[in-house]
């Protein structure tokens, strides 16, 4: 599979297109064969458990747009329109989470059993809905490239909320600003642990995926684009040899790479696709 192999499917079971076991046969081989696996993931992995993707139409910039009349969508996650009127925020934040926890979809648990299996080097998440961990991903294998909205922290104290701990403040303060109960003031706004616009990335998807590009032997990306840094500079520095496997509904350019297999359908039908192949299922393709 030298160049990229491009397999364009529609559904699990359209195959007017291409044959679905082939596509997913020639990303089984090259998982396969690998030792430590980079997971770059996106949106495209969460929509399923009912976590609408940002840029997609009808999405959540679409949603905010509509809902809150800001002239960019975009600043309903910036820092210092929210240290202005976090108002908005707020309103959509109760929108976006569920009073129930969301359960990980069919990906998120392919991801636990890579690791598992001893073959998965990290994950490097964009989504800030904390599904890999709730999925059974370790924490030391999973970077949040972007933050999380399970956990959160005082903007005056300091305070930190673990997810038990913000779950309740959200619980406890249905309407309005979150406030937070530790410090005393009635004017300290707790802020979910997601990077606004304004704020760096994690220190740690900075510092780990340099080193990380340099020690994987496969890059696995799921549905994600990835327009969005950190990851949008991944192919600069992973080695051209190293093969790819790409699961998204759209294509993604300037891929490179000298091995790359690339399938166009929904990522949680692939995934399982694949795990039928690698006989990490109740049967296997040939």
């Amino acid at each position: 599979y030298m160049g990229t192999a491009l397999f364009q499917l529609s559904s699990a079971v359209d195959a007017h297109m291409a044959d679905p076991e082939l596509a997913f046969a020639a990303a089984a081989r090259v998982i396969a064969g690998a030792k430590r696996v980079l997971v770059i993931c996106g949106a495209g992995v969460s929509v399923s458990c009912g976590v609408p993707d940002f840029r997609s139409p009808g999405g959540l910039y679409d949603q905010i747009g509509e809902r809150f009349q800001l002239p960019e969508p975009q600043m309903l996650f910036d820092l210092e329109f929210f240290k202005i009127d976090h108002g908005p925020f707020f309103a959509f934040l109760r929108e976006l989470l569920p009073p129930q926890p969301l359960t990980p979809s069919a990906t998120h648990r392919f991801l636990a059993t890579l690791a598992g299996r001893r073959k998965l080097l990290r994950v490097y998440t964009q989504n800030v809905d904390g599904l890999e961990l709730v999925a059974g991903v370790p924490r030391a294998k999973v970077i949040q490239c972007h933050g999380t909205l399970t956990t959160a922290r005082c903007l005056r104290c300091r305070a930190r909320y673990d997810a038990e701990a913000f779950a309740a403040l959200r619980y406890q303060q249905p309407e309005g600003p979150l406030l937070c109960s530790r410090c005393g003031r009635e004017d300290n706004v707790v802020k979910p642990d997601i990077v606004f616009f304004g704020e760096k990335v994690a220190p740690r998807a900075a510092a780990e995926l340099p080193r990380d590009a340099l020690k994987t032997d496969c890059v696995l990306i799921l549905g994600t684009s990835l327009r969005v840094a950190p990851v949008s500079g991944y192919e600069a520095i992973v080695p051209e040899h190293v093969p790819r496997v790409v699961i998204n509904r759209e294509r993604i350019a300037a891929l490179g790479g000298r091995e790359t297999v690339e399938v166009l359908c929904d990522v949680d039908a692939a995934v399982a696709g694949i795990e039928l192949c690698l006989g990490w299922a109740d049967s296997g393709c040939g």
